[in-house]
């Protein structure tokens, strides 16, 4: 698997190519702070759609089979009924069972199938572009502070271990 190396585009050794004022690196790290943001946000909302139950696959299969057969019943019902608000009633509640198996349709497909694999995919893509935003952003700041320069740099310089 190839990975990226996001140093060849921002790192120590050409930060001062992209930044020759105080000005300009308060761009850049308001505009790398932006992304990081929405990268956040995204990540947040596609973690709260996600389906975060114990709902397992045999689960998922059941529910679908069930409401399918209730969908086959008031088919059947609906063929054998005339004209009124018992008929109406019946193509509600059909509707209605067509709308919760599309429902969990999308569910199956976000936990078991493929849509779940390629969430997981963007998720990593995600955090990797966070991490290397939240690198980029220190280098602009260690360069403005070798300057003399004050930024602000919101807070998203990467965790420093000390041992």
């Amino acid at each position: 698997m190839q990975t990226i190396n996001f140093n060849e585009t921002l790192s120590d050794s050409n930060v001062s190519i992209f930044v020759s004022s105080q000005e300009e690196a308060q761009y850049f790290i308001d505009e790398m702070s932006k992304e990081y943001k929405k990268l956040q946000m995204e990540f947040i909302r596609g973690e709260y759609q996600a389906d975060q139950g114990e709902t397992t696959r045999q689960e998922l299969l059941n529910e679908l089979t069930k409401i399918q057969s209730e969908i086959v019943s008031l088919d059947e019902l609906l063929a054998t009924l005339s004209d009124g608000s018992l008929k109406d009633d019946t193509q509600l509640d059909r509707d209605k069972a067509y709308v919760k198996e599309r429902e969990i349709r999308k569910r199956y497909e976000t936990k078991c199938g493929y849509g779940f694999i390629k969430n997981k995919f963007e998720t990593a893509v995600e955090n990797a572009h966070k991490m290397e935003l939240r690198e980029s952003i220190k280098v602009v700041v260690d360069y403005a502070n070798l300057k003399g320069w004050t930024v602000n740099h919101y807070d998203l310089l990467p965790n420093v271990v000390t041992v």
